[in-house]
């Protein structure tokens, strides 16, 4: 039977029922008075009225309600979880489009399966207990297990599940089911983020917080203006400089302008100390050190920066430092070097005059001295064996002291060469230049048994001449010192202080007092008599020279009896 020969016969047998009530109420229409028939008929026509008013009502409500339905079932199928809903016993009624795409399914193709055939077969206890759980309790249930796909993919789903009731009055199942990781993921982002933020603004108040206390504590007068033109923060050394009877927080607020016009009186040359504020201001360049002008012979430095954090602006910070302490010191520092030049100046020509007078001295000393050396060669040729003891001793301290002459000459001549002499350097292995000078000495005194210890491979950058000169020097004595030691030792080696390389010359010999130690180096001082050790008291000199001239130090440690130990140092 068609739907069209059904809706036939309804209002068929409906037309019937309403003919049959009409008869009970009114009895056979020929019975009825014509009057009643008049009224029937209006009321008719009132009611047939009304009837069309309610079916256009009715349609009006359908068409809503298709809209609202079509609707909703928009929001069901589109929603960012999947709903299912299932019979009693589990099966799949209905699903939305998420939950289809979550459980890789097409929708219709969802309808009748049991539910529980996405589930993890691992995780089928949490979910009967779930289910069971759900329909003791009548209330909402929640639980996570591993849902499978319909490829066999694993996802992790977290089931949200209430109890309703069908449109045959059955109960039915409704099961929200929405992607864990996703879920958590996205929060867990949120909450990162909303830590990294609060972390954020906490540590950027520290800091600001930090800035503004450095700044209340600073000598500099400080005045922070906003990019709008008004003062946001000032500290005490601002007022303080600029005689403000101010509190720094009643500068607050206030026009850039109007605290210029309130400084204005310390300049000392007001109106063009304004019209430069304002044309700085004007140009938003940034000012670093710029020197005013004060009342009272005063000198300020200011500076007008950009004040950004974290590629913020906070406008632009005012500095004034009072620098008229520095400035009469530098007027001070440069009288003093001037003078010093001048000193210098003129120590430099006495110690060329000086250089000059020895250089003279020793080479006219020459002459005269090769005079008596050559006639006392003369004379003790002509008298050998005529004089007796005393007199040959007279002879002998004439010759002897015509050669220690002679030896005093050459090293005179020696430290005055060495301020005249261009040092040049080069990459010199001085470990080489030791042993050669060891080698020399040992050949003068053959008999001598000394034990030398020299660290093989020391290089330095410097003069090999004069390199050689001081290695001779104070190799030479170590040598001479140990001359009356039964087991005489020298050493030549390095040692590190305050990450330098210190190169030294040490012997057990005579040593000398501690106390004497700065006497050593002046020329022609000697801390042994010369009966003992002879020698000129030259060589040290020389020494200290050469390092001197280098730019590096020398010095000495010794104990007497026991030993002594030259350091020297080279850039």
């Amino acid at each position: 039977m068609t739907e069209k020969k059904k809706a036939s016969d309804r209002s068929s047998a409906l037309r019937r029922r309403a003919e049959d009530m009409m008869i009970r109420q009114l009895g056979e229409p020929d019975q009825i008075p014509s009057a009643d028939v008049r009224r029937m008929f209006h009321e008719l026509q009132v009611h047939q009225i009304e009837l069309e008013l309610q079916n256009d009502e009715l349609r009006r409500t359908q068409q809503e309600l298709e809209t609202s339905r079509e609707k909703y079932f928009d929001l069901y199928d589109l929603a960012p979880v999947g709903y299912v809903t299932l019979k009693e016993k589990g099966i799949i009624l209905e699903a939305n489009l998420t939950a289809a795409a979550l459980l890789g399914k097409v929708k219709n193709d969802l309808v009748k399966m049991p539910f529980s055939r996405f589930i993890h077969r691992e995780d089928q206890d949490i979910y009967y207990l779930h289910i069971k759980q759900l329909l003791q309790t009548r209330q909402l249930q929640e639980c996570e297990v591993r849902m499978s796909k319909g490829n066999g993919t694993l996802f992790g789903a977290r089931l949200e599940t209430l109890v309703t009731k069908g449109n045959n009055g059955e109960p039915t199942l409704r099961t929200m089911i929405s992607d864990t990781p996703e879920r958590k993921r996205a929060e867990k982002a949120i909450l990162e983020s909303e830590r990294r933020e609060r972390e954020r603004a906490e540590a950027q108040l520290i800091t600001m917080q930090r800035f503004y206390n450095i700044l209340s504590n600073m000598y500099s007068g400080i005045l922070l203006v906003s990019d709008s033109g008004h003062v946001e923060f000032a500290n005490r050394s601002f007022c303080d400089l600029f005689g403000l009877d101010d509190e720094p927080t009643d500068l607050v607020g206030h026009a850039h302008y109007a605290i210029i016009e309130k400084i204005k009186h310390v300049y000392l040359h007001p109106e063009e100390a304004v019209a430069r504020i304002r044309e700085v201001l004007d140009c938003g360049q940034p000012v670093i050190g710029e020197e005013i002008a004060i009342q009272g012979g005063k000198t300020f430095l200011r500076d007008f920066v950009s004040l950004n954090i974290d590629e913020k602006s906070y406008g632009r910070v005012w500095i004034h430092f009072d620098i008229t302490q520095r400035k009469q010191a530098e007027e001070e520092i440069k009288k003093l070097n001037e003078t010093l030049s001048v000193r210098n100046e003129e120590l430099e020509f006495a110690n060329k005059e000086m250089e000059s007078f020895v250089y003279s001295v020793s080479h006219d000393l020459r002459a005269p001295l090769r005079q008596i050396s050559g006639f006392a060669d003369l004379l003790a040729k002509t008298i050998t064996g005529r004089l007796d003891e005393k007199e040959q001793r007279y002879f002998s301290n004439i010759l002897g002291g015509s050669e220690k002459m002679s030896r005093l000459i050459d090293d005179l001549l020696n430290l005055s060469n060495i301020s005249r002499r261009e040092i040049r350097r080069k990459k010199v292995n001085i470990s080489t230049i030791a042993a050669s000078t060891i080698a020399k000495l040992r050949e003068a005194c053959p008999g001598r048994r000394v034990e030398v210890d020299i660290k093989e491979g020391i290089t330095v950058f410097t003069d090999p001449g004069l390199i050689e000169i001081v290695l001779s020097n104070l190799l030479g004595n170590a040598w001479k010192f140990t001359a009356k030691t039964e087991h005489a030792s020298i050493a030549f080696g390095t040692i590190e202080q305050d990450g330098k390389i210190i190169y030294y010359v040490k012997d057990n010999g005579a040593g000398f007092n501690q106390e004497y130690a700065e006497k050593m180096f002046p020329p022609f001082q000697r801390l042994h008599l010369e009966s003992e050790f002879e020698g000129t008291g030259i060589g040290l000199a020389i020494v200290d020279r050469i390092i001197r001239c280098h730019e590096g130090k020398v010095w000495a440690e010794g104990i007497k009896g026991e030993g002594a130990t030259i350091y020297f140092s080279l850039p």
